[in-house]
């Protein structure tokens, strides 16, 4: 089974980040959540970006050579970064499959983020070129006390979800 690849932050900055070369037919990019996916299929490819966001995962794409700010409102920064990642990914990987997984969060964030976060979900039925991956259901869904970062038994939910959507 494959194990994710971490890549940390450096003294704040993300700017260092690059995406290695792309291995396998499904690839998960995302922040520190992935890196504790466990019982990853042999088929897979995961890239753990320790504070990344929709913008900072855009920016590696669109960077890739092949030789969610919860506070920010999605208005204006999440929503066009998340439909302008997808398009950029569609023009790097023309042939590519590409889904968006709905963002889980705790139900204990204040209120403006979870506002914003349902915002940006909401938002991702309408960007092209691209399916939606469901909320994993409340029920398998909790956070360590932070509210921010999954359970290992979530993260391990979240995996299988995504991985039935994607039919790996």
């Amino acid at each position: 089974l494959n194990k994710p690849h971490i890549f940390l932050r450096h003294k704040n900055s993300t700017t260092h980040w690059n995406l290695p070369p792309l291995t396998e037919k499904t690839v998960f990019i995302g922040d520190s959540n992935l890196a504790n996916l466990k019982n990853c299929p042999a088929n897979t490819q995961i890239l753990s970006f320790s504070g990344a966001n929709i913008d900072s995962i855009r920016s590696l794409v669109t960077n890739y050579k092949h030789t969610t700010n919860r506070n920010q409102n999605p208005t204006s920064s999440s929503i066009p970064s998340a439909k302008a990642l997808i398009s950029k990914t569609k023009n790097v990987f023309p042939k590519s499959s590409i889904s968006l997984a709905s963002i889980n969060f705790s139900d204990h964030l204040n209120k403006i983020e979870k506002s914003n976060l349902t915002t940006l979900n909401n938002s991702f039925t309408t960007i092209k070129n691209c399916s939606i991956i469901s909320p994993l259901p409340k029920h398998d869904f909790s956070t360590l006390s932070d509210n921010i970062h999954w359970t290992p038994y979530t993260t391990d939910s979240i995996l299988k979800h995504w991985v039935l959507h994607l039919k790996v």
